[in-house]
């Protein structure tokens, strides 16, 4: 009789065992499935993005075809607006040079003969600068020695006190007149002197 209790009892503990196993193993497929639906809907996302990444990047890369389309017409358009502008200048100058050339031509002087004009009024201007300075300086000695001669005459005219000391005296007009007339005929000695020497420019070294 215990002998048939101990083997229900191991039956039933059996039974207990075996459909907690099974509970266990069920328990584990349902997560391992759950597990796989969950990598399956992972995948299908990533399969859309992917898709998506494809699509915007074939997008991108025909808007970059398309930019790149348009930078090289605006540098061609730009290209062609340069050489046009250039041409128009160059045509302009051409057709200046070829109306000058033909206007020499018909006065008879040649582009030779144009360049020994510009030298040789360039050396007129270099010696007029010259003659210039010769003139400002002739006409600063000349000023200096009428200033001496000026001192000169006021001190021959100044009577002398008993300690030999030059005494101021009002000039007589005579003595005035006098002194104008020798300082005019020192200053157009010296004009002479300047026009001599440096033709054409005597009125100007007076004015100096």
């Amino acid at each position: 009789m215990e002998t048939r209790k101990s083997a229900e009892k191991y039956v039933e503990e059996s039974q207990k065992a075996r459909a907690k196993a099974e509970a266990r193993e069920l328990m584990r497929v349902t997560l391992l499935e759950k597990r796989l639906q969950d990598a399956s809907d992972a995948f299908e996302q990533n399969k859309l993005l992917i898709i998506e990444t494809n699509a915007l990047k074939a997008a991108l890369s025909e808007e970059q075809i398309r930019n790149e389309k348009r930078l090289s017409d605006l540098e061609r358009l730009h290209v062609h607006e340069r050489n046009e502008w250039e041409q128009k200048v160059d045509a302009q100058i051409r057709s200046a040079v070829s109306a000058a050339e033909q206007a020499v031509m018909i006065n008879g002087i040649s582009k030779g003969d144009i360049d020994l004009e510009l030298q040789y009024q360039a050396q007129q201007i270099d010696f007029m600068y010259d003659s210039m300075k010769e003139a400002k300086a002739k006409m600063a000695a000349m000023r200096r020695e009428l200033e001496a001669q000026r001192l000169r005459e006021e001190r021959a005219a100044q009577p002398a006190d008993h300690s030999g000391v030059p005494v101021a005296v009002k000039h007589r007009p005579a003595d005035i007149a006098a002194s104008a007339a020798s300082m005019q005929k020192n200053v157009k000695r010296i004009a002479r002197s300047i026009h001599r020497s440096s033709p054409g420019v005597t009125h100007m070294a007076l004015k100096v």
